[in-house]
């Protein structure tokens, strides 16, 4: 009864947390552009291009499994409407990334570098979910407008 929810949560943890992981490897390994410097100091292009494959390609696998499975996230993630679980996969590494520079713009209006010492090296809880705050608020508006034949007034 509540695997659809579970499995559309994962999916999001997963098309998130990935971008992040795949950025920082990527960006690690091959990084030497520079991307917002005064934003986010060690993000360059080549970790962004890296974070948005490693998230698309495991999102895209991971809902299109789970729906070969016969337990879509949501009746419009099937393997017949295989085309929004495209689009979605492919936009949340986007947003992921955007909301990660929106926080690091406002810690950097302040003057700090996170927002909190709880996690240690890793700052504050917030500096973990900062991407998934907008990728869940992407998410849902996207689902709205699927459902709803892509209009707000239904």
């Amino acid at each position: 009864k509540y695997g659809q929810s579970m499995f559309l949560t994962l999916y999001l943890l997963i098309a998130v947390f990935f971008n992040d992981i795949g950025a920082y490897l990527i960006g690690m390994l091959f990084g030497k552009h520079k991307m917002a410097p005064h934003v986010s100091p060690k993000k360059t292009w080549e970790g962004f291009a890296g974070g948005i494959i490693v998230s698309f390609a495991l999102s895209i696998t991971f809902a299109l499994t789970v729906a070969h499975c016969g337990m879509p996230m949501l009746p419009i993630f099937t393997v017949s409407k295989w085309y929004w679980i495209l689009l979605v996969s492919f936009i949340l590494p986007f947003i992921g990334v955007l909301g990660d520079l929106a926080f690091s713009t406002i810690k950097r209006q302040f003057g700090k570098k996170d927002y909190s010492k709880v996690l240690g090296p890793h700052g504050g809880v917030l500096d973990r979910i900062d991407s998934t705050i907008f990728g869940a608020l992407t998410l849902v508006i996207l689902v709205i407008f699927i459902t709803n034949g892509w209009s707000f007034l239904q």
